[in-house]
């Protein structure tokens, strides 16, 4: 249904994800939007220019809504939503742990999602109505029906200390009971989107 937008956005996404992986051990330039947590770098604006240099050449009339550069007008009913480097903290601190986010939605709902992992060559596309899947191999959901079975991970807003609505009362209550297994690495926990660990930021400064 969406042969053309799906090729280009794995496009886009691969060849972002193999800039910022080539540039990872560089030296960053690094500013911040706000809060100390909620970081931007040069790299953030490259790929993000590659990736929307693509889809306006390609599909002129969709609206785009991006990271850095904001909301772009459409005329088509459609827009992309893009997020160039999912993981910036991690990557301005040379963790490689990051990835490219490229989304499709048309009438108000969202029909297209890839997401590309370049430290992994791991490329997940989901299609609505088609399936999910890592590079080809289709996705299924856990068939853990309880929180004591399931791998438990999660994240905090980047304005967590301005805000009563930081998600600290729901990571409380669930460390207090027992999983089989938490994915953890010190302030970054690791999420790979819909399969294996998840990789989820918990930055709290």
């Amino acid at each position: 249904m969406f042969a053309p937008e799906r090729r280009l956005a794995i496009e886009a996404a691969r060849a972002a994800g193999e800039l910022l992986l080539s540039e990872l051990a560089g030296a960053r330039r690094i500013a911040f939007k706000g809060a100390p947590t909620n970081l931007v770098t040069e790299m953030d604006a490259r790929a993000e220019a590659l990736i929307l240099g693509r889809l306006r050449e390609a599909f002129p009339d969709d609206a785009i809504l991006s990271e850095e550069m904001g909301a772009a007008s459409g005329r088509s009913g459609r827009r992309w939503i893009v997020d160039p480097l999912d993981g910036t903290t991690n990557y301005a601190h040379g963790l490689p742990l990051f990835g490219v986010s490229i989304g499709l939605e048309a009438e108000g709902r969202v029909m297209l999602g890839v997401v590309y992992d370049p430290v992994h060559d791991e490329l997940f596309v989901a299609e609505r109505g088609a399936g999910a899947f890592v590079n080809d191999r289709k996705l299924a959901v856990s068939r853990a029906t309880t929180l004591d079975e399931s791998l438990l991970a999660t994240g905090f807003p980047y304005d967590i200390r301005e805000t009563d609505d930081n998600n600290l009362r729901e990571y409380a209550a669930l460390r207090c009971r027992r999983s089989s297994g938490r994915s953890e690495r010190g302030e970054h926990a690791l999420r790979r989107p819909a399969s294996g660990p998840l990789r989820s930021r918990a930055q709290t400064g």
